[in-house]
């Protein structure tokens, strides 16, 4: 029987009635459809910012030396490294990646020497990971967003999109999000599982 995969969902926004994070509820809601998938949501609302200070890694002489990671780093550095795939959805900045997510790159991207079956090996846990992007945003913010992150080239993202292109959805369409930031419009749901359903028949074939 083949082990179950395990999908880690991130929202890019901190946002209350976030969009984005709208869309990560309906794709949790989606988890009793895929058996052997584990579905899981990763917060970054405690995640600190990133600062060099508190980094366990890093070795410029004028850092505090510290032993270990803050505790919701280690956590998501864990959670991503296990993580056969991580679904983004997320929102713009100022033409950018939103600083949320940025900083959560910044924290997973780190490369850390550890002890796996014996042997010290270098591992940066979000590098080279499958991930499925949807952006839910005004005009142009979702293609913005997405450009940036898949111009980072420097993490090798391995993008899992659907056969047509990348998701973007937008939040000025009457009727696709309701007040909560929660999505309501059919063709946006059927949209977002056949992302979904593509990822994960992708990993399945692997």
């Amino acid at each position: 029987m083949q082990a179950a995969l395990n999908v880690v969902l991130f929202s890019g926004s901190l946002r209350k009635f976030s969009t984005n994070s709208g869309v990560i509820r309906y794709i949790l809601s989606l988890a009793a459809s895929f058996p052997n998938v584990n579905f899981e949501v990763q917060c970054l609302n405690d995640l600190p910012m990133y600062n060099g200070d508190i980094d366990p890694t890093e070795t410029r002489v004028l850092s505090p030396k510290v032993t270990d990671w803050p505790a919701a780093v280690k956590t998501l550095r864990c959670k991503v490294e296990k993580a056969d795939l991580l679904i983004f959805a997320i929102s713009e900045h100022n033409a950018n990646v939103s600083p949320v997510l940025i900083n959560m790159i910044s924290w997973a991207s780190r490369p850390e020497k550890v002890q796996r079956n014996g042997q010290e090996v270098t591992i940066a846990p979000i590098v080279g990971k499958k991930v499925a992007v949807v952006s839910a945003a005004g005009g142009v913010g979702g293609v913005n967003a997405q450009t940036k992150l898949r111009d980072m080239a420097y993490l090798k993202l391995e993008f899992l999109d659907l056969p047509a292109g990348p998701l973007y959805l937008s939040v000025s369409k009457p009727g696709f999000f309701d007040g909560n930031g929660d999505v309501v419009d059919e063709d946006v749901k059927k949209n977002v599982r056949a992302l979904v359903e593509s990822a994960i028949n992708v990993l399945k074939k692997n």
